[in-house]
């Protein structure tokens, strides 16, 4: 869990140890990118949270499969009571009603195989 700290950036909400989000409030999104069909196992190790972390797991798809899965929470959940944590994240409009989501990459990412040679500026 995350709060906008007054610097302009999100950190760790260390203090918080009362949200609550169990595996019935997670959602695998259904337009995940693995290279081949898998399944993952979703679950929340630590239902409440510890020092602002509630530690997500998700099982590998399989042997030899890559890629990545995305996860969402569903915060509307009736009782739930965690519709503070959603945010304006895509559209900009100013409605603050869109879940957050996070990525899993499962695999080691080779690159784009046309691509032959990046060089990184270096700035001092």
């Amino acid at each position: 869990v995350e709060i906008f700290n007054l610097a302009g950036a999100f950190q760790v909400h260390t203090d918080d140890i009362t949200t609550q989000v169990v595996d019935a409030n997670l959602a695998l999104l259904s337009d995940d990118q693995l290279s081949t069909t898998g399944a993952s196992t979703l679950t929340v190790a630590n239902p409440t949270a510890l020092a602002g972390a509630l530690d997500v797991n998700l099982s590998p798809p399989g042997a030899g499969i890559d890629g990545y899965i995305d996860v969402t929470p569903d915060l509307s959940i009736a009782g739930a009571n965690l519709e503070w944590l959603r945010y304006d994240w895509s559209t900009g409009a100013g409605t603050f009603n869109e879940n957050p989501t996070g990525r899993a990459t499962f695999g080691i990412y080779k690159g784009n195989p046309v691509q032959i040679y990046i060089q990184q500026t270096y700035q001092q």
